[in-house]
């Protein structure tokens, strides 16, 4: 049955399923009667109301919707920063794939946050996540072999390096 946009169906086992209704209309108040075999239909004035309301959790935030990280650190899903908890990841911005916390970080690639619907609602329009995943190149050096004094008491800072910003283990 579809009325107004609004689409009413009933399965065998009694269970009603309505699509198309929108948030902007919400609430919505429907009347139940009860019909069986043995049984009447409620009289006019008897039918029972049922106040349905239409909820949206709203959009996950972030504080950076691109996103850096580095290769040496295998980053995955559970990764990427958001500022709420109860999030599934997806493929697509609609419909998509589900992604495990797990999944590792695609360079280039957009992730979508939405609200688990297990904990409420799910999120109608999902966060668009794009990562950039790092991979920083091996230092190099035109000496492979140094030598130095104890005398001069070296420090790892005395190793000749081609690059700045190079972290030692």
């Amino acid at each position: 049955l579809l009325i107004n946009g609004v689409s009413y169906s009933l399965d065998s086992s009694g269970v009603l399923t309505i699509t198309g209704l929108q948030l902007q209309d919400s609430p919505f108040t429907f009347y139940v009667a009860l019909t069986s075999n043995e049984t009447c239909l409620n009289q006019p004035g008897n039918l029972k109301p049922v106040l349905v309301t239409i909820t949206d959790s709203g959009t996950p935030t972030t504080t950076a919707t691109n996103q850096q990280f580095c290769l040496f650190n295998s980053p995955s899903i559970a990764d990427i920063q958001v500022n709420e908890s109860n999030i599934l990841w997806f493929t697509e911005a609609t419909g998509g794939n589900a992604l495990t916390g797990t999944e590792p970080l695609i360079s280039g690639t957009s992730y979508y946050a939405g609200f688990d619907a297990s904990s409420g609602c799910a999120s109608s329009v999902r966060l668009e996540i794009q990562v950039t995943v790092n991979d920083v190149p091996t230092p190099t050096t035109t000496d492979t072999t140094q030598d130095f004094c104890v005398a001069t008491t070296p420090t790892i800072n005395d190793i000749q390096i081609n690059e700045t910003n190079v972290i030692w283990f």
